[in-house]
């Protein structure tokens, strides 16, 4: 079976992901202290993780997803018969890592809901407020993160949109590593985890696809709902974070100079994205129901 074989990378990518993320953390704190550390006063917060932590939590959780990717390889011919059993290896790994990418969305969506439940000041635009529920949050979305990583790598050119996804994932295990160590920005790490809850969506419109039941009910509906979900949150509700962003603007002058390209950089090209995305979900929202009229 060729997947154990691939323990040994998922390790040493892993492992590289979280030395960069401790190198960074680790410079910015000797950068902090040796030139203005008043100026940085929010990396001395005694409350907030170490990387060590953050690094240990998250490996947990990637052993987390391993175990549910490779105990679903072992159900999935049953559950979905030939339409899984027809597909290659490689794709056979997709269908199962989407399957464990919408259990992965639900769970951290709930958490986040939960999060913002318990302490709406998150809300706010205060910039250096956290609290325990977005950092065990970012652990885990780190866990996940990482363990896809794995799979990409492994799998690269066999999966589709692999190299976009490779560029997700490490751009996101930089920026929410970051976020749960130095203790800013959980509003905008928490919202962005937020606008998984069109993942499952996305991922079932791509098994109704691969399953040919492209013209059935099911898919119309999935589409309509993807396209209204990814509008209220990733459009909308990222527009809601800018503003957010603007209030916020006197805190993020107390940022250290990489920290802040990383929010000025992070946020437009992100909200660029969802827009790109959005406009063509939207053309074929249209195309579907303009299809559907003429049935």
């Amino acid at each position: 079976m060729a997947i154990p074989r691939t323990s040994h990378i998922m390790m040493c990518v892993l492992c590289s992901i979280f030395s960069a993320s401790a190198s960074i953390a680790e410079n910015t704190e000797n950068f902090a202290e040796r030139k203005e550390p008043e100026t940085y006063a929010y990396l001395e917060r005694d409350y907030l993780p170490t990387q060590d932590e953050v690094m240990l939590h998250a490996f947990f959780f990637f052993i987390m997803f391993q175990i549910l990717f490779h105990g679903l390889r072992l159900y999935c011919p049953m559950l979905f018969g030939d339409v899984f059993s027809k597909l290659t290896s490689p794709m056979q790994a997709y269908w199962i890592s989407t399957i464990v990418s919408s259990f992965h969305a639900i769970l951290v969506v709930t958490m986040t809901l939960h999060a913002f439940y318990v302490a709406p000041e998150l809300l706010g635009s205060d910039f250096f407020l956290t609290s325990p529920q977005s950092v065990q949050i970012f652990k885990i979305f780190l866990g996940y993160i990482s363990c896809d990583t794995t799979f990409s790598v492994y799998y690269n050119s066999a999966w589709p949109g692999w190299k976009a996804n490779l560029i997700h994932h490490f751009s996101a295990m930089w920026c929410w590593s970051l976020l749960a160590t130095c203790g800013f920005g959980h509003l905008l790490g928490l919202i962005g985890i937020l606008c998984e809850i069109t993942t499952p969506l996305v991922n079932l419109r791509w098994s109704l696809h691969t399953a040919g039941m492209k013209s059935s009910y099911l898919y119309f509906v999935n589409g309509m709902l993807m396209t209204v979900l990814w509008f209220v949150f990733r459009i909308l509700g990222f527009f809601w974070v800018g503003i957010r962003l603007y209030e916020a603007r006197d805190s993020m002058r107390q940022l250290w100079l990489p920290h802040l390209a990383m929010i000025s950089f992070v946020y437009p090209v992100g909200y660029g994205l969802q827009i790109f995305w959005f406009s063509k979900i939207l053309r074929g929202a249209l195309k579907s129901i303009r299809g559907s009229k003429r049935k």
